[in-house]
């Protein structure tokens, strides 16, 4: 269970909106996924001023959408039309439901149960008591004990975590399970124990004492020092006036202490009422059973006393100061700004989706000007504008900033330069299309999927309309509005939308690592100043075409084909080596996923080569081949063309979801990739400061320092995986070097490309040949055998301690043993499985439950497909330093007792049980499964062999192999100790 902060922060539309996500890390090639019209001639922006412009009405008959709008509880107040796929009612108690059939996958359901409290339903001395309680209904009641919930659903086959969770936001909590059954005594089974669970919880006074451990050390997780100044310098900028400005949702040490059985159980009492609540379930049954499941189970919750009085949600002011300052050795150099209104909650109708297609225009706009000028060598080195709406809370346009160093008030001044060219100047037509095209894309896309949409996604998002106060229309009737719509859109509009998002007086928040010159005085001057600067000149939009992309050379021809049977699949090799896998399948309509593996990654490099994958971020934020960042953009608006880059240890990766239309030139874009990186001195710079900026926050609390530097130490020393590089070494790459090494990456190692989907064959292998089946031959240098023979680190007499700058009294401690690679005996590799989620289950039940002493322990096998002698047995937890040591005696006594007796059957067959149906779902629910097979090596036998005999292979693991196992390799005294204290704890040198 986890609280949810922000969950609501950002909008959710009537539509599905397509926004441009940011370069980073893993970066997309294109920032809008989303073919647009024909290429447009230059044209620029007018530099008039356009007079305000009136909404156009939309008239929109309904009968020319859809049926008649239903009397859904629901859409009251919407003249939307309801899905007609869910059936929604009211019990006599006042309890709503919304159930709908869905076969995706076969005999699952999936039950969301929303209830409207949180955070804001509290007293001032109530602060945390919504989600603290939402912890405690799974603690048992009169006719179930403690935990039991959880184990009947994993004997069922749901896993806890991943099936089974719950979360508490600001205005309500959400209790979801998905179960791998669908047949009526299941369903009953698991609707009964959640209304008993949220009627009849205990709130046992020595559980809640043991609870209250495990809040705290969520609380102590989540709640840095820094982002604590965060909070602070937000509510008091943004939110004052609102109730929401004092309430914390996971509480406070003062309110969580306070919390006794007796409050926390009239808490419940008093909010957890039927007709606060919404039970939604979407499965592989007849909606008139889930109907019955519902009113059997639900039906007799009433609640206890006078419905509670909603609270006072108060009322926006104005705040001391329009900015202020968060100085931290750890924070950033970034800016935010804000234009706050409050939040006026308005249903969805027809005369409200034109204002949030508007917003979402205007926004998109926004965000290419700004990606435009994070380009070019200015002041700003990354910024994002964004939307965001929160019911009882406020509205909002925001605009994040990362200026170059020492160009905070030059970035200021040309981010309000580009805000007022919106403000002062309509957009190009252009613009306006190419955001149109992608919404379209969306659009369209929504109604293709609408069959293939997984019952868990159907009921977490009618969970999350309830939760806006939204209406689940049905992408058909979203696709009419959208026609509708989209020709009253118009670049005055446009302007008019842009002017109201800035109508209040903006708000800025700045992060700094050191005292900022003149304090909060000078970043008001500084925010003044830019608010008067000349707005930015309408940008020229150049004509570009995909058309500009060419080919590597004449189309390849195939060599071989072979079949690979026992998946139904094909290997496709041609004349230039380029391998293609390839694998039809029927999971989801006009989707196809696409992999690309280059060369072999670090596996063919020697173990002191120190390489420079880690900047592998900066590779396509310049653009690709012929087209800028800005140009890739404009070509491939409401295309599903762009794809993302990732660095692996065994290869560089290029992956995409497209379709059928657009996968030949999905496949020209990543050849283009490889032909013609398109370098740029800023390109690097901009990566440089970034890493640069957001460096010191890996020290901000533990989590994040282990996961930096923790493989470092488990790799005996091999400088290939050493982790994320020292600053001064980021610092001091060279264009020169960064293009010498990247030029050869691109040139040198085999290329295989797998391709999962629906699909038409014929295409893709003609696609395939005229981009990457196109390129001259590559030179290959396999990994050699002792390349590829790393071993993990010997076990350690004495831990190896890494220190973090966040809060003083937490800590991780992580415990590795020494294991082998996936394939030296797959039986025993499924054993080690089987063991993790043992010892997982037990450290939960037993260190977490019963003991308070973390609130997420952790346990894994990871066992390396590529390295063959390469694997780790995982333990760990975040939890007060003080508490490493009772940590290790409940993981040794754990261990231990399997070692000595080998596991309980219930525990073996609950594991048994998650997994197999984990293994069942996949195959029949998510492309990315066929994608990971076909992306190992298909010439060693073992690879298919052991994945077409997992479901026979897990439940076969007996009691004895387990227990086997783990005598073998957690061994006392034969493991490798990390942990991650406070810096404080630090010995004096």
């Amino acid at each position: 269970m986890r609280a949810l902060v922000d969950r609501a922060w950002r909008a959710m539309l009537l539509m599905l909106l397509v926004l441009a996500p940011q370069l980073g890390a893993t970066q997309q090639a294109v920032p809008g996924t989303p073919p647009g019209p024909a290429p447009a001639p230059p044209v620029t922006a007018p530099p008039v001023t356009a007079p305000p412009a009136t909404p156009p009405k939309i008239v929109t008959p309904l009968s020319r959408i859809a049926a008649p709008p239903s009397t859904s509880w629901q859409h009251a107040g919407s003249d939307i039309p309801a899905d007609p796929q869910w059936r929604t009612g009211t019990l006599a108690n006042g309890l709503r439901y919304a159930v709908r059939r869905n076969a995706r996958p076969t005999g699952n359901v999936a039950i969301r149960v929303r209830l409207d409290v949180g955070a804001l339903m509290e007293a001032d001395q109530e602060q945390g008591w919504a989600h603290f309680v939402e912890h405690m209904v799974f603690r048992g009641t009169p006719t179930l004990g403690d935990g039991e919930a959880v184990k009947v659903w994993q004997r069922m086959g749901a896993r806890f975590g991943a099936d089974t969770n719950a979360f508490t936001s600001r205005n309500s909590t959400l209790y979801q399970l998905d179960l791998p059954k669908s047949d009526a005594a299941s369903v009953a089974t698991a609707t009964g124990i959640l209304a008993d669970m949220l009627a009849n919880a205990s709130i046992d006074a020595k559980l809640v004492e043991i609870e209250r451990k495990v809040v705290l050390a969520e609380r102590a997780a989540r709640s840095t020092p820094l982002s604590e100044k965060f909070k602070i310098a937000t509510n008091t900028l943004f939110i004052p006036g609102l109730l929401s400005a004092r309430r914390d949702i996971i509480g406070t040490p003062e309110t969580l202490a306070a919390a006794s059985a007796d409050r926390l159980r009239a808490f419940q009492r008093r909010w957890y009422r039927p007709e606060r609540a919404v039970v939604i379930i979407v499965g592989d049954a007849e909606p008139s059973d889930l109907i019955a499941a519902i009113e059997t189970s639900f039906g007799r919750w009433q609640g206890d006393g006078p419905k509670p009085t909603e609270p006072d949600y108060g009322t926006l002011a104005s705040p001391p100061t329009p900015a202020l300052s968060v100085v931290d050795p750890l924070a950033p150099s970034a800016a935010t700004i804000s234009w706050i209104r409050p939040f006026v909650y308005k249903p969805d109708t027809l005369k409200t989706a034109l204002p949030q297609v508007m917003r979402t225009i205007a926004l998109a706009i926004l965000n290419r000007r700004l990606s435009t000028e994070t380009q070019a060598t200015g002041p700003i080195n990354q910024a994002n504008a964004s939307y965001g709406s929160r019911r009882h809370d406020t509205e909002a346009l925001t605009i994040a900033i990362m200026p170059k160093p020492g160009a905070f008030s030059a970035a200021l001044d040309r981010t309000f330069a580009i805000v007022n060219g919106l403000r002062d100047a309509p957009p190009a037509q252009a613009e306006i299309d190419q955001e149109l095209a992608n919404l379209k894309l969306s659009v369209d896309r929504a109604i293709i999927a609408r069959p293939d949409t997984s019952s868990a996604g159907l009921a977490t998002l009618f969970a999350n309309d309830v939760d806006r106060g939204s209406v689940s229309a049905s992408p058909e009737v979203v696709s009419v509005i959208f026609g509708k719509i989209r020709p009253v859109v118009t670049p005055a509009l446009i302007q008019t939308t842009i002017r109201d998002l800035l109508a209040p007086d903006p708000r800025m928040l700045v992060s700094a690592p050191t005292a900022i010159d003149g304090g909060d005085a000078s970043l008001l001057a500084a925010l003044a100043h830019a608010r008067t600067t000349a707005a930015a000149q309408g940008q020229t939009i150049r004509a570009a075409s995909l058309d500009e992309l060419k080919a590597p050379g004449p189309p390849g021809t195939v060599a071989s084909t072979r079949p690979v049977t026992a998946i139904d699949a094909e290997r496709i090799m041609f004349a230039n080596g380029v391998e293609l896998d390839i694998k039809q399948t029927a999971i989801e309509k006009n989707a196809v996923t696409v992999l690309v593996q280059i060369g072999h990654g670090a596996l063919n490099r020697d173990a002191d080569a120190r390489l420079l994958d880690w900047s592998s971020g900066a590779l396509i934020s310049m653009g690709i081949g012929p087209f800028s960042a800005d140009e890739l953009a404009r070509v491939t608006s409401g295309r599903q063309i762009g794809f993302n880059l990732q660095m692996f240890r065994g290869s560089l990766d290029l992956n995409t979801q497209t379709n059928r239309r657009d996968l030949a030139d999905s496949l020209r874009l990543m050849t283009a990739l490889v032909d013609h990186v398109r370098y740029a001195e800023s390109s690097l710079e901009r990566f440089k400061a970034g890493f640069d900026s957001g460096y010191a926050t890996i020290f901000s609390q533990p989590g994040s320092v282990l996961s930096a530097y923790g493989e470092s130490y488990l790799t005996n020393g091999d400088k290939r995986f050493a982790g994320i590089p020292d600053p001064n070494e980021v610092r001091a790459l060279s264009n020169d070097a960064f293009r010498a090494y990247w030029n050869a990456r691109m040139a040198e190692g085999p290329i295989k490309i797998v391709v999962v989907g629906d699909y038409d064959r014929t295409a893709l292998i003609a696609a395939v040949a005229a981009s990457f089946g196109a390129l001259p031959p590559r030179p290959d240098v396999p990994p050699t055998a002792a390349q590829i023979d790393v071993r993990p680190s010997p076990p350690t007499r004495q831990p190896i301690t890494l220190y973090h700058r966040g809060a003083a009294d937490q800590a991780i401690f992580l415990r590795n043993w020494p294991t082998t690679g996936l394939f030296a005996d797959i039986a025993e590799s499924r054993a080690l499985t089987i063991a993790a989620s043992i010892l997982q289950t037990q450290l939960t039940e037993n260190f977490r439950e019963q003991q308070g002493g973390s609130y997420a322990p952790s346990v894994g096998s990871n066992q390396s497909d590529v390295l063959p002698r390469y694997g780790m047995f995982r333990a760990s937890a975040q939890l007060l330093a003080e508490k490493i040591p009772a940590f290790e005696k409940a993981l040794a006594e754990a261990i231990a007792a399997l070692a000595a007796n080998g596991p309980p059957a219930d525990d073996l067959e609950r594991t048994r049980s998650t997994i197999l149906s984990s293994i069942a779902r996949e195959k029949t629910t998510d492309n990315r499964i066929w994608v990971s097979v076909l992306a190992r090596d298909l010439d060693d036998p073992r690879v298919l062999s052991s994945f077409l005999s997992r479901e026979t292979g897990y439940a076969a693991v007996t009691a004895e192999q387990v227990q086997a196992v783990v005598r073998k390799y957690l061994k006392p005294r034969g493991a490798i100790d990390i942990r991650v204290l406070p810096e404080a704890s630090k010995p004096a040198r």
